[in-house]
């Protein structure tokens, strides 16, 4: 979660400091299951964290929202409210294909509108120091925003209206700008259930490296001939050329080819051309996630 949200928004504040969300980042965090595995950390100059390597990959939780992260903005703001769409759909679909098993947070699968506001329901003297605590947290970031019109009021915790803006509208799971999300969530996890590359998912079926200046490549393979490679750049702007990279490299005669895209149009993307052949480089200009699977060469 950590390292997509630094990647996707910029934002290092807090414990979002400890994150620099770059590829060799992202990758490692996707080979090892979390990221901070011993080495010291730019803030603390000391060792955090413990090793994974005798974990399982199930074992390991991931996700990219949860309550706690979406509650924690001021005004309940989802990922997929602070980030451009392609960027949304290229880290769901990491999360849904990386070995650790995915969570995924109420209303994400379709993007959903509602915020998930920070909302309580205590009584008396609880409540109102809650309420104050709340605006005293939020001070300094109401003071940054554009305050044209006045500074905008955080939501009250122990108002009715701030729990029932939380609720979801699940009217939206048929309207057209969320039913896309929601085929892309729905064929990702169709493909971790059923393709037998990444239904395998131990740590020596995975590798996972920085491929270039910004794309990171997961490849499950369980043979030569065999195996899916993900490729994605979650900003955008990069490529990835096979022939002049030894990772995922294929014997003569077979080359990779673009079986899917997170921007593809039924998920809401522009990609309309480019799926089942093979490029000698693999172009990305804007965030996505392509998965590529090796073929006998015509």
């Amino acid at each position: 979660h950590h390292t997509v949200r630094v990647a996707l928004t910029g934002k290092k504040e807090g414990y979002f400091a400890k994150f620099a969300g770059n590829p060799t980042e992202l990758a490692e965090t996707a080979a090892h299951g979390w990221f901070h595995r011993g080495q010291p950390t730019p803030s603390l100059q000391n060792p955090r964290g413990t090793p994974t390597r005798n974990l399982r990959p199930a074992q390991l939780i991931h996700c990219i929202s949860n309550h706690d992260q979406t509650g924690n903005q001021a005004f309940g703001e989802r990922l997929n409210h602070l980030v451009p769409a392609a960027a949304y759909r290229a880290a769901s679909a990491i999360l849904c294909l990386t070995p650790g098993t995915p969570l995924l947070f109420m209303g994400q699968e379709w993007a959903a509108s509602s915020p998930f506001l920070y909302f309580t329901d205590h009584h008396d003297e609880l409540g109102r120091m809650v309420t104050a605590g709340r605006q005293r947290e939020f001070k300094d970031f109401v003071e940054a925003l554009d305050q044209t019109n006045g500074p905008p009021v955080i939501p009250d915790p122990q108002a009715e209206a701030t729990f029932l803006q939380s609720k979801l509208r699940w009217e939206e799971l048929s309207e057209p700008d969320h039913q896309p999300s929601l085929t892309l969530y729905r064929e990702l996890l169709h493909l971790r259930r059923t393709s037998i590359d990444l239904r395998k998912r131990t740590r020596q079926n995975c590798r996972a490296e920085r491929l270039g200046d910004g794309v990171v490549g997961l490849l499950f393979q369980e043979s030569i001939h065999s195996g899916l490679l993900a490729l994605v750049d979650l900003q955008g702007g990069h490529h990835w050329e096979p022939s002049a990279d030894p990772f995922a490299h294929l014997p003569p005669g077979w080359e990779w080819r673009i079986v899917f895209s997170s921007n593809e149009p039924r998920f809401g993307g522009s990609r309309s051309s480019g799926l089942d052949f093979s490029p000698a480089r693999f172009i990305f200009d804007q965030p996505e996630l392509l998965l590529l699977k090796p073929f006998r060469a015509s």
